[in-house]
């Protein structure tokens, strides 16, 4: 167990794992390399008669926060097969942390409810520098990244920003799904799996600024973001959803979108990236 390194600074520096909130986060996940860490107690590990260990990763009696709401979000996507793993602490009376272990993760399984408890199903043990030193296949740059060449005082991070934000990954989709509570903008809907995060000003015609801004960014599930990126659909100043005269009326209607509009009205730098949207697309104001 280690007391030299915060836990927050444990997530964000040895896993690459930022937690969202330092207070009320009860673990991370880091979807460039597609993983999920959660921080469970010590007193959590129990055992079953066949030898088995399990963790019990909810239990409804715990205080209610946040952290709940962002526990379930992690439980869905292990149960979709994301990669997991846990950080084992020690908690005081208070609830407070008081050490961790900074040296071994539990790598976790299957997600099981019993008796009103969510167990995951410990499937083995790895030293944190083996997890720590993980790197993810990155995919094809595309044309647009490989017609760019970056100077060279641009930080190596800046880079791979940028390279993460023009596939809708990294920080940039992590930041965009933040504003929309984790949900699809026009549906609601939360399957990870189907939404996708895309630039509203086009990645080729931004600055880098503009590329790695979230106010740049819509997630949308699939369906709805294959039209908004070839301009058959577009949002008006206020969120609502406008269709092209392109657009086959017995389509749209099978599309559902009449009357869909984005769940919250867009703010200001919002509303200027739609604008340009609307400009590109040829939609009337």
């Amino acid at each position: 167990m280690a007391q030299r390194m915060k836990i927050n600074k444990f997530f964000s520096h040895r896993l690459h794992a930022p937690l969202y909130h330092h207070l009320w986060s009860w673990g991370a996940y880091d979807d460039h390399s597609d993983r999920v860490f959660l921080r469970v107690g010590e007193q959590s590990i129990v055992e079953d008669t066949d030898g088995d260990r399990w963790l019990v990763v909810h239990d409804p009696n715990w205080r209610d926060s946040n952290g709940r709401k962002e526990r379930f979000r992690h439980l869905d996507l292990i149960r979709q097969g994301v990669a997991a793993f846990a950080v084992i602490v020690q908690f005081d009376d208070s609830g407070h942390i008081t050490r961790f272990d900074d040296e071994t993760l539990f790598v976790l399984g299957d997600i099981v409810e019993e008796d009103g408890l969510t167990y995951a199903k410990v499937i083995g043990e790895r030293p944190v520098e083996e997890i720590a030193e993980y790197k993810s296949d990155i995919p094809s740059m595309g044309p647009d990244l490989e017609k760019v060449t970056f100077p060279t005082d641009v930080p190596q991070t800046v880079k791979q920003a940028l390279v993460d934000a023009r596939q809708g990954q990294g920080k940039f989709r992590r930041d965009v799904l933040r504003q929309w509570d984790y949900e699809c903008a026009v549906t609601g809907v939360a399957e990870m799996a189907v939404i996708r995060a895309s630039h509203i000003k086009p990645w080729r015609e931004s600055s880098d600024e503009e590329r790695l801004d979230p106010l740049n960014g819509l997630p949308l599930v699939a369906t709805l973001d294959a039209l908004f990126d070839v301009g058959l659909i577009s949002f008006s100043r206020d969120g609502k959803l406008i269709q092209s005269p392109r657009l086959n009326a017995d389509d749209s209607k099978t599309l559902g979108l009449h009357q869909s509009q984005l769940r919250t009205r867009p703010p200001k730098r919002m509303r200027e990236y739609l604008a340009y949207h609307r400009r590109i697309h040829q939609f009337s104001e």
